[in-house]
């Protein structure tokens, strides 16, 4: 009796298995499908227009990204939305080269020291007011170095240090 009982409880548990797995196929396909270009919604498809060509080519995490920050977009003021759809369009238009620079300064910008950053603020709010005025104009020149290089992110160089 008990070899038998023994293969029920096995048989049951393959069955519950191989039904798990049946739903988790079920799920990444319906995941997959919501990917595709013509699943976005229309204030989606109006962000991310720039990017449509490469649509279809990009990984599904990369996909997953950006309808994120579309459905960011989706509840945004429209001077943000203007803001977000000119800087996809930079996106867009960017040579792989420049992508990967840009991952790169995010990445670094990312993980500038935080404690460092808090910081440089306070050693910032403890200058006077003159000093301050200095230290902008100063900031000046580093942001346009910034627009001149294509291959840093708005406002990369003040963190070149």
């Amino acid at each position: 009796m008990r070899l038998s009982e023994n293969r029920y409880s096995r048989l049951a548990s393959w069955l519950a298995t191989l039904g798990l797995l049946f739903i988790l196929a079920l799920q990444s396909h319906a995941v997959l499908a919501a990917t595709s270009w013509s699943s976005l919604n229309s204030k989606q498809q109006e962000l991310l227009s720039g990017l449509q060509p490469e649509w279809n080519r990009m990984s599904d995490s990369q996909k997953e990204k950006w309808i994120k920050v579309s459905k960011k977009y989706e509840k945004a003021s429209p001077e943000t939305q203007e803001k977000m759809r000119d800087r996809v369009t930079v996106w867009a238009n960017m040579t792989p080269a420049e992508k990967e620079a840009a991952r790169r300064n995010y990445k670094a910008l990312r993980d500038h020291n935080r404690g460092e950053r808090n910081s440089n603020w306070n050693s910032y709010q403890a200058l006077k007011p003159d000093q301050k005025n200095q230290y902008k104009e100063s900031q000046v020149e580093r942001r346009e170095q910034t627009d001149l290089n294509p291959f840093l992110t708005p406002g990369a160089a003040a963190y070149n240090r």
